[in-house]
């Protein structure tokens, strides 16, 4: 197998497969049954329907996690829900951003101050090359970052966004408003071994009513806190 040796190693997926998944993204091997597998799915479904219940306020929008010890099959959930058809969401195109922390990609060397640059960097990775090894993401992610350090720090996370429904919408030949987006958040914990919060944040501030989250921690997280880490005023469903 040849070395991976620039960006230009890393091949782009097909423009008619990104934003799909048909494989595990998180999860590295396959398992039997998960902890509450399908109540926690469905749940998942139901919160991205939005039918879990009434939102606070016109512009206060819930978000969702499964917590869990390790090995609870956590990572195996969120890879069920990235391989959801367009029938998860009724009426709307799917559009799945895995943004993984516990994929075998080292978070620790990234010591950049830009809040939600690893969100960024990651949900970018994941739409536009899929799963990669760590070889492979070192790569992507120094192109990335090149760019993303040129970004206002307030649109780190809005302004990919806005480029990955562009591209998702000319690809698909839908309208932003006919796009349900999920981001779906392995292991927060593991972003930042000093701060969440920056991740969780970014995440947060992009919610709305086309854009959802679900997030996995680990039970010791501040996450479990019962409006989410740092206070934030949105409910979290379990």
């Amino acid at each position: 197998m040849a070395a991976v040796e620039s960006v230009e190693d890393v091949p782009m997926r097909d423009k008619r497969d990104r934003g799909v998944y048909k494989k595990k993204y998180f999860a590295g091997h396959a398992i039997g049954s998960t902890v509450c597998r399908d109540e926690a799915i469905d749940v998942c479904k139901r919160y991205i329907r939005n039918d879990i219940a009434p939102r606070a306020a016109e512009d206060d929008f819930a978000i969702a996690a499964t917590l869990g010890a390790p090995g609870t099959g956590k990572s195996h959930v969120l890879d069920d829900i990235a391989m959801l058809d367009d029938s998860a969401v009724r009426d709307k195109k799917y559009l799945p951003l895995p943004v993984g922390f516990n994929n075998g990609s080292d978070v620790h060397e990234e010591k950049e101050p830009i809040p939600g640059l690893r969100v960024a960097v990651r949900m970018l990775s994941s739409y536009y090359f899929g799963w990669l090894p760590k070889d492979k993401f070192k790569y992507a992610r120094a192109a990335l970052v090149t760019v993303l350090k040129e970004l206002p720090a307030d649109d780190t996370t809005s302004l990919p966004l806005d480029v990955i429904l562009y591209d998702f919408c000319l690809a698909n030949n839908v309208q932003r408003n006919d796009v349900k987006t999920v981001f779906l958040v392995d292991e927060l914990r593991v972003s930042d071994s000093d701060n969440p919060k920056p991740a969780y944040k970014s995440v947060v501030d992009v919610l709305g009513p086309k854009v959802s989250a679900v997030f996995t921690a680990l039970e010791e997280t501040t996450l479990a806190e019962p409006r989410g880490l740092g206070g934030s005023s949105r409910d979290v469903y379990w």
